[in-house]
């Protein structure tokens, strides 16, 4: 693994990366893994490039809010590609007004990530060639369920009705705004 790690690393060279730049974990079971964060999201798409060059391919993506209380229009976006068995994770941070890259080009198990990223997150992603919804309805604002269901919820996502309680709370709130009341909506919402 380590001709990989170097082979990583070297493609990394010329590249703006947070913090401790390429960091190598080992698990308890000596698997090694490579995590970048890279911290000018403008030069991901050449290094998905350069990645796709050494022979990585994508595997998903992670999307999340690192820090919701003080900064809740940041999401931080994971990239997992693997190279050889070797799983290395590219870490882009992306506030509100700001969009990433399209790697669908590159990879193109991209596009289903991407506009996941975009429909049930609200992450803008700039030159996508299919940006059209995968699951909600065009009537549902995008983001939606970022806003109701925190990642740690979702992956584990043990009480579905507690999601969808808060949505129709949410539902019912803009409704009345609109002037009518929770009678009339109680009982006209299906159970």
């Amino acid at each position: 693994m380590n001709h990989l790690i170097e082979k990583i690393e070297a493609v990394c060279t010329g590249f703006a990366l947070d913090g401790e730049g390429a960091r190598v974990d080992v698990s308890p079971q000596k698997l090694p893994s490579v995590w970048l964060a890279l911290s000018d999201r403008s030069q991901f798409g050449r290094l998905a490039t350069d990645l796709r060059d050494a022979g990585c391919r994508l595997a998903t993506t992670t999307v999340y809010r690192p820090d919701p209380t003080n900064k809740p229009h940041r999401h931080e976006v994971a990239y997992h590609f693997l190279l050889e068995g070797l799983p290395v994770t590219v870490k882009l941070a992306v506030d509100e007004n700001q969009a990433l890259p399209s790697i669908s080009g590159l990879y193109p198990n991209a596009d289903w990530e991407e506009r996941e990223l975009m429909e049930l997150c609200n992450v803008a992603v700039e030159g996508h060639p299919n940006p059209r919804r995968l699951f909600l309805d065009e009537s549902i604002e995008a983001g939606v369920f970022d806003r109701y269901v925190p990642f740690s919820e979702l992956t584990n996502l043990a009480n579905a009705d507690a999601v969808w309680t808060r949505i129709r709370a949410d539902s019912r709130e803009r409704e009345l705004g609109e002037g009518e009341n929770v009678e009339q909506l109680t009982e006209e919402s299906p159970q």
